[in-house]
């Protein structure tokens, strides 16, 4: 369920960074639509925040459940997959 939501915060968040830079690379754009500009910036900074939240929680969650399943339990099959995360939120993705 967190690895689902995750997956699809992120896209959404790198959607969000895409129609960002395609919309608003000319500042004169921005200055003539500065409500929506500001939309964005909005849709853009609660995406990265529900995503910040999920992966810390998830990681969380998973640290409590391998201090209390013990240590027959490889830490690795509790890993998620954070490679849509880390493109979502690194710089690389459009200079959010």
């Amino acid at each position: 369920m967190f690895q689902n939501q995750i997956d699809l915060i992120a896209g959404q968040l790198e959607h969000l960074k895409k129609r960002k830079h395609l919309l608003f690379e000319d500042s004169s754009y921005i200055q003539a639509h500065f409500g929506h500009y500001l939309i964005l910036n909005r849709a853009i900074a609660r995406q990265e925040g529900q995503l910040k939240w999920l992966t810390e929680t998830y990681t969380d969650l998973i640290d409590l459940f391998y201090l209390l399943s013990g240590p027959q339990f490889p830490r690795k099959i509790f890993a998620f997959n954070s490679s849509a995360v880390k493109l979502a939120l690194s710089s690389k993705s459009l200079n959010g």
